[in-house]
C-alpha cells in the first residue's frame, strides 16, 4: 500500500486568514525578480546534483513566466533532452480538469452538487452506495474505495483497454469503506464516477468535453489524452528509478485511469490554465470559491487548499495537486490572491516533487528555505547491490544520524521495498520495511508494508500482527483492513 500522504504540517505553516478572497492583497515590499531567479538557478542545480531530478520546472508570477528550465533526459536510450515544451504524464494532476467539468456542469444547472450518484450511475449496487453525493466524489468523502478493491489491478486490470462498463464492472457492486459523508478516502474511483457522470449528462465523452471546455478555451495547445491514437511529438517516455540504474516504465492502459489521472500536459500550458481560471474564462469565481472550500484533509473539489503565510501581509490562499504514476511525478502550486504559480512535471518515479516546489515558492516569497540533502534511500539501494541488506541496515542506521547530509524519504523508502517485493526479493523488502516501522514508528503504513511482505513470505502471524498495528494507528486504513480480514480467516484458530 502507498506510504501516507506528507501532512501539510510538514509541508506549510497554516494560518488562521480568511481562505478565499476575490480582492488582490496588497503586495509587501520584495526583492526584484532577478534577485529571486538568482537563487532558483542555483537551488535547482543542487536539486539535480543531490536528488537527481529529471523533467521541468516554471514559476510564474503577475501573469508572467518569471523562471523556467528543463533538465535531463525526455529519453534515456537515445540521449534526448528534456525542453521547457516537453509533455509529461500528469497522473492525478490531471483530478482538477475532472473536477472543472462537473463544476461547469452544476454552473449551468445540469447538476446540482446534492444529487445522489445512482441518479446518473444506478449499475452501483453496493451497500449505502444510493446515498452517495456528487459533493462527496469530489472531495473524497463518498466511501468509494480505491483501486486496491479490484482483484490484480496493477498486475492484469490496469493493461487491458475496458470500456466504461466494463471497467464499472470491476467495482459496481463492492462494500463502501464507510458510511457516505463521514471520512476522508483519497479515492481514483471516485474520480472515474464523476468522468462517468459528466459523460451521461452531456452525451459526449470525456475527452471531447476537456478538449471543448477547457483544453481550447485556455489555450492548451500542447495538452493531449494519453490514449489519443496519434503519436505526440516531444512526449516524454517515462522512467523508474530504481536507486542503482534507471529501467522503463511499465504499461497502464489509459482506460484504467479515466477521470482520475489520464492526461498529459506541459509546463507552459498548465501556466495558461491557470491564467484562464484567474480570468474566469473556464469558471465564474462564485464556483471557484466553491472548489477551493476545503473539506476534510483540505481537500476541496480537485485541489488541496490551505493557508500560506507571506512576510508583511496576511496569509495568501494556496491550492495545490500532486501526481504519481510508474514514470511521472508532478505538482502543480497556485497562489491565488497574488498571482504565483509553480510547476514542477517530472518523467521519472518515484520522485517526491514538493521539496522544488516548497523551494521555489519559499524563494517567490521571500521566504527562508533550506537546500535539498543527499537520498539516503539511494545510499541503501546501492549498498544493498554491493554488500547486501544487513550490511545497507547498519550503515542506515550511521547514517541516518548525519541529519546535516542526509534525508530519508519515507514515501520513496516504501516505493524502493515495493520494487523488491515485484522482483521476489522478499529478504530485501522486508529490510526496508522494518527500517521504515523502525523510522516512523507512530504512522500506519509502513506497518501495512511490512505486513504484505510478510505475507508474501508465508509469515501470516507477523502479517497479521502488522496489519492490526497499521489498523490501530489509522482506523481508516482500508486495505489493512481488507487484508486483516483475509488473513485470520485463513489463520488457525488458538
Amino acid at each position: 500500500m502507498n506510504f501516507f500522504r506528507r501532512s501539510l504540517a510538514t509541508l506549510l505553516l497554516l494560518s488562521c486568514a480568511p481562505l478565499f478572497s476575490c480582492i488582490l492583497l496588497p503586495e509587501p515590499t520584495a526583492m526584484p525578480v532577478d534577485d529571486r531567479v538568482g537563487k532558483m538557478v542555483p537551488l535547482m542545480d543542487l536539486f539535480v546534483d543531490r536528488t537527481g531530478f529529471n523533467g521541468v520546472v516554471l514559476v510564474a508570477e503577475a501573469g508572467q513566466v518569471i523562471y523556467r528550465k528543463a533538465f535531463g533526459k525526455a529519453n534515456m536510450e537515445w540521449n534526448v533532452p528534456n525542453t521547457v515544451d516537453t509533455r509529461f504524464k500528469l497522473a492525478s494532476l490531471g483530478k482538477q480538469f475532472t473536477a472543472l467539468i462537473i463544476m461547469q456542469l452544476v454552473e449551468s444547472g445540469k447538476l446540482e452538487l446534492d444529487d445522489k450518484l445512482i441518479a446518473y450511475v444506478p449499475e452501483m449496487t453496493g451497500k449505502n452506495a444510493d446515498r452517495i453525493t456528487i459533493h462527496q466524489l469530489l472531495n473524497h468523502t463518498s466511501g468509494v474505495p480505491n483501486y486496491h478493491v479490484i482483484a490484480d489491478f496493477d498486475g492484469a486490470a490496469a493493461k487491458r483497454k475496458l470500456s466504461r462498463l466494463e471497467f464499472l464492472g470491476l467495482f459496481k457492486d463492492k462494500e463502501l469503506l464507510f458510511e457516505p459523508g463521514t471520512q476522508f478516502q483519497y479515492s481514483n474511483l471516485g474520480y472515474f464516477l464523476l468522468a462517468l457522470i459528466s459523460e451521461r449528462v452531456t452525451g459526449r465523452d470525456l475527452d471531447a468535453l476537456l478538449r471543448e471546455r477547457i483544453f481550447r478555451p485556455a489555450g492548451m495547445n500542447d495538452t493531449f489524452l494519453e490514449d489519443t491514437a496519434a503519436v505526440m511529438s516531444n512526449y516524454a517516455s517515462g522512467y523508474v528509478n530504481d536507486y542503482t540504474h534507471f529501467e522503463p516504465a511499465g504499461f497502464r492502459d489509459p482506460s484504467s485511469v479515466i477521470g482520475g489521472g489520464h492526461v498529459a500536459s506541459t509546463a507552459p500550458d498548465l501556466f495558461r490554465y491557470d491564467q484562464a481560471l484567474r480570468t474566469g474564462k473556464l469558471l465564474s469565481a462564485k464556483y471557484q470559491e466553491r472548489m477551493y472550500t476545503p473539506g476534510m484533509d483540505e481537500y476541496g473539489y480537485g485541489w488541496w487548499a490551505t493557508q500560506y503565510p507571506v512576510p508583511g501581509q496576511d496569509s495568501v490562499t494556496l491550492v495545490y495537486h500532486d501526481g504519481g504514476t510508474s514514470g511521472a511525478a508532478t505538482v502543480m502550486y497556485r497562489f491565488l490572491e497574488s498571482d504565483r504559480c509553480v510547476v514542477v512535471l517530472s518523467n521519472v518515479s518515484p520522485y517526491d516533487c514538493y521539496p522544488i516546489a516548497r523551494g521555489l515558492s519559499r524563494i517567490l516569497h521571500d521566504r527562508a528555505f533550506d537546500p535539498p540533502k543527499r537520498s539516503l534511500v539511494e545510499r541503501f539501494a546501492r549498498t544493498v547491490q554491493q554488500q547486501g541488506s544487513d550490511a545497507a541496515a547498519k550503515e542506515f542506521r550511521a547514517l541516518k544520524a548525519n541529519e546535516a547530509e542526509f534525508e530519508l524519504d519515507g514515501v520513496a523508502f516504501n516505493q524502493l521495498g515495493y520494487q523488491y517485493l515485484r522482483k521476489n526479493e522478499l529478504d530485501d523488502a522486508v529490510a526496508v520495511f522494518l527500517l521504515n516501522v523502525e523510522a516512523f514508528p507512530q504512522v500506519g503504513d509502513p506497518y501495512d508494508s511490512l505486513a504484505e511482505a510478510y505475507m508474501r513470505q508465508g509469515k501470516n502471524e507477523l502479517a497479521i500482527a502488522n496489519y492490526s498495528r497499521a489498523l490501530d494507528l489509522d482506523p481508516n486504513n482500508a486495505n489493512a483492513r481488507v487484508m486483516l480480514g483475509k488473513l485470520k480467516g485463513q489463520a488457525p484458530g488458538p
